[in-house]
């Protein structure tokens, strides 16, 4: 009941910023710093209301993912700069993440979006290495605006029909709705990450 309290808060704050665009782009874009995929389906449901313009909307959470994608590869780089780490990490089976990585840097990078727990060591371990930014950046945007393009059309599709069947448990619906986005991308992963040949976490790349 809680979490249907604060989303309803939420999402009426998000409303009332409706009236200056600057203000909930922003609100928008930091929204995704702390849970994108709150964000992503708040954000669907404003431009599904009307509530917000859809470019403002679809721009501000794509922008914030890429920001948080990008500093997770900024720490990592920054954290290659310190010999004493570098000295700390520096062993054969860090040599082979490498080796492995840099050969399916894109099919891996495409993967994470939807694998569980992978982005932070992914993308810092992108950053560590020094892999390209231009690279990393590319690739990681088409698949946050692929992902988000899927989102905002469900919600504008069926998320709204759903809430007005449930009339005033919407904000059961909306619960259910980022519950939905949250499960389905950790079910497509792994089978992403099969059909692009990306071993499991849990396996030892081969040198």
């Amino acid at each position: 009941m809680a979490l249907l309290i604060s989303l309803s808060d939420l999402m009426d704050a998000l409303q009332a910023l409706a009236g200056d665009p600057v203000v909930l782009w922003w609100t928008l874009m930091a929204a995704t710093l702390v849970s994108e995929d709150a964000a992503i389906v708040g954000a669907a449901l404003l431009a599904a209301h009307g509530t917000a313009d859809l470019g403002l909307a679809y721009s501000a959470v794509n922008v914030g993912v890429v920001v948080g994608d990008t500093g997770l590869y900024l720490i990592g780089y920054a954290a290659s700069r310190y010999r004493q780490l570098r000295a700390l990490v520096t062993t054969r089976e860090v040599f082979r993440a490498k080796r492995f990585l840099r050969r399916q840097l894109i099919p891996i990078l495409l993967s994470t979006r939807f694998l569980p727990g992978s982005r932070l060591p992914t993308y810092t371990a992108c950053g560590f290495f020094r892999f390209p930014l231009s690279l990393f950046a590319i690739v990681l945007t088409l698949a946050s605006l692929t992902w988000t393009v899927i989102v905002f059309v469900v919600i504008h599709t069926v998320g709204l029909a759903i809430l007005e069947w449930l009339g005033p448990w919407k904000w059961l619906g909306v619960v259910l709705l980022i519950g939905v986005f949250f499960v389905v991308p950790r079910l497509v992963g792994p089978r992403l990450a099969r059909r692009f040949g990306v071993v499991g976490r849990s396996e030892t790349p081969s040198p």
